[in-house]
């Protein structure tokens, strides 16, 4: 699972982010072929942002000894990376 591949991340390989940035960002970019440059550039840094977001968001779930239940841990992170922070945080306010 997913989940166990990135805890090589979280526990060992301190490169680990930019070797899966490195070999995702071909594919990723492939499928904006027909942007400018500037707007390929854009989009990698929108790749960094999120790549580490989910990476930390799961690497303080490990450090926690996965506090929360694994598919309710998956859900936030989806939802999260599909509906952004603040939207999410909205739920939150009272």
């Amino acid at each position: 699972m997913i989940l166990n591949f990135m805890s090589t991340w979280c526990y060992g390989d301190p490169h680990f982010r930019q070797k899966v940035l490195k070999k995702l960002t071909p594919t990723v970019l492939a499928m904006y072929k027909d942007l400018s440059p500037q707007e390929l550039l854009e989009v990698s840094y929108l790749m960094e942002y999120q790549s580490a977001a989910m990476l930390s968001m799961i690497a303080k779930w490990y450090a926690n000894d996965k506090d929360l239940p694994t598919d309710q841990f998956l859900e936030l992170l989806l939802a999260v990376t599909t509906n952004g922070v603040q939207y999410e945080l909205s739920k939150y306010r009272r």
